[in-house]
């Protein structure tokens, strides 16, 4: 069996969390400027980070408040198993 994709990490889930509460200027520090800005029914914006360097299709997003203190995230993953 062969596991890939954005399970690269120990628990992705856990790592983004970590960055709520937080300002996104301080995450954009660590891996650059957003690829994408969008602006949400709510007014918030939501930001997109494309990590092709580990998956094409692994992308992390972050709501971000209009204060620019992200309030939650969610990401795409991209995993294939193979059972051999």
């Amino acid at each position: 069996m062969i596991l890939s994709g954005c399970i690269y990490f120990t628990n992705w889930d856990d790592m983004n969390r970590s960055w709520v509460s937080s300002p996104v200027s301080e995450y954009s520090k660590l891996n650059g400027d957003a690829d994408n800005i969008d602006q949400l029914d709510n007014g918030n914006n939501e930001y997109l980070w494309h990590f092709e360097g580990i998956d094409p299709k692994c992308r992390q997003y972050f709501e971000v408040n209009s204060k620019g203190i992200i309030v939650s995230t969610r990401h795409t993953l991209s995993v294939k198993v193979v059972v051999t």
